[in-house]
């Protein structure tokens, strides 16, 4: 080599790597994906790949296996050159500045940097998107403004479940926000209305939406809760399929959402007006009622495997109404009926899983649904000035409310169970004093004797509901 001159070293050089990067090319040759003929184009078979191709795709390693890939983000990876960590602190702290300050613009597009920087990172988009639906939110005092943080959070999450499909997590956090965020907030009622009726954002009107399709691609009239239920159900399929771990709860109470969604979508007829300022209450709630009750019960049914104080492994179900059954897995596994026993109560009181039972079976029955209608409409008779035949009506909605707890007494410690009956003995007892009555004649006595303690509560609600 010494007697090389400089120019001949250089092609010795170039040849030893070209020659070396032979089998690099051939091993690493990315394969294609078949492509389908269009009007401008012609149809492309797939063709394979070099042999990492062929492992990448064997064992799921590939950036493309994990979701989308955005090529920004491998453009600022090489420009770091390995310092996104460092760049990522700086952008955090970036991001806090511009919330404090309140520079909105600046928070999104520093916002949309961290989670390029971080695709593949989960918790990254749930944190993001949580706190532009949470706490940017509250932010803004019109209710219009709220929204728009609010969908930008959902939206968030749900790039970034495009970009990581086999993670869980991210799924059932998309269906938890659009769910607890639009049902459950202080603006639930408009929010429900933006969602499923008209988006207050006039650039729908240009598109010709009603409802913003990229939160609800079901489009007009499909309910918040329906979609969270999707959304659920997702997560567990992706958690059967893709990835058996998840990272937010028990295994039993993650596949409970799907059930307790259906829940939620049956209990908001209850609260609920619709545009003529009609209840809800009717044979389409019984019928929401129904399938909760039948997928609480089916949730019921799904084996859990437990282990036994033998240290053998074995299935249960929290869907046990006899000692029999409780006998006969106890002589299936060879152990103690009161082992088998704790073990179903243990995960009862996770899941909460006999009050529901009881709730969905109850809320079924025509007399619940006829007790919560006329309740509902002598509330409103009361607010029309109407009071006689508010009393009539409320009188008549509450014996069937006492006729419910009599036949379930748990559900006399469920809070909206209580504020209902509650708010009606106060309407009720307003409009005796009002009629120059004794007032504390009325059904529903063991409730209000067991609730009346947390009266400027519930005196604050009725108010509330007065005024709608």
């Amino acid at each position: 080599m010494k007697k090389l001159n400089s120019l001949q070293r250089k092609l010795v050089y170039l040849g030893g790597i070209i020659i070396l990067s032979i089998p690099i090319l051939l091993l690493g040759q990315p394969g294609r994906a078949s492509v389908e003929a269009t009007d401008t184009t012609q149809a492309r078979p797939a063709e394979r790949g070099g042999k990492l191709d062929a492992m990448r795709k064997q064992y799921d390693l590939g950036q493309s296996d994990l979701g989308a890939v955005d090529p920004s983000s491998a453009t600022m990876n090489l420009v770091l050159l390995g310092l996104r960590g460092v760049a990522t602190c700086i952008l955090q702290l970036e991001a806090q500045e511009h919330q404090d300050h309140k520079n909105w613009a600046e928070l999104e597009q520093t916002t949309e940097s961290i989670i390029k920087l971080q695709p593949h990172f989960h918790k990254v988009w749930h944190f993001k998107g949580w706190n532009l639906a949470y706490n940017v939110s509250q932010e803004w005092d019109a209710v219009e403004d709220r929204y728009f943080w609010v969908k930008k959070g959902i939206k968030i999450h749900q790039k970034g479940v495009r970009q990581n499909r086999k993670v869980p997590d991210l799924y059932w956090h998309t269906g938890n926000i659009i769910a607890k965020k639009i049902g459950r907030s202080d603006e639930w009622v408009q929010f429900r209305r933006f969602f499923m009726k008209k988006d207050p954002d006039p650039r729908f009107a240009e598109k010709n939406w009603e409802v913003d399709r990229e939160i609800n691609e079901r489009g007009k009239d499909y309910d918040n809760y329906l979609m969270a239920k999707e959304w659920f159900e997702e997560s567990m399929r992706v958690l059967k399929e893709d990835n058996p771990i998840q990272h937010i709860m028990a295994p039993t109470l993650f596949r409970s959402y799907p059930a307790r969604s259906q829940i939620d979508f049956a209990e908001v007829h209850g609260r609920e007006v619709d545009e003529n300022g009609n209840s809800r209450i009717g044979e389409q709630s019984r019928e929401a009622w129904d399938k909760a009750s039948d997928d609480w019960i089916a949730f019921g049914q799904v084996p859990i495997l437990v282990r036994f104080n033998s240290g053998e492994f074995g299935e249960v179900q929290l869907e046990i109404r006899s000692d029999d059954e409780y006998q006969e897995i106890a002589d299936k596994y060879e152990v103690d009926e009161g082992v088998v026993k704790d073990i179903v109560r243990r995960y009862h009181e996770l899941t909460n899983y006999p009050y529901w039972r009881t709730r969905v079976l109850a809320e079924r029955e025509e007399n619940t649904m006829l007790a919560h209608k006329e309740i509902f409409e002598g509330q409103e008779l009361y607010k029309k000035g109407e009071f006689e035949e508010a009393a009539a009506l409320l009188q008549k909605g509450m014996r069937r409310f006492e006729t419910l707890l009599d036949k379930y007494p748990q559900l006399i410690i469920e809070d909206l169970t209580v504020e209902e009956g509650m708010v009606a003995i106060l309407v009720y007892r307003y409009i005796r004093q009002t009629l120059g009555e004794p007032p504390e004649i009325h059904p529903l006595k063991k409730l209000w004797n067991e609730h009346k303690n947390r009266l400027p509560i519930f005196e604050k609600e009725m108010r509330r509901r007065m005024e709608q």
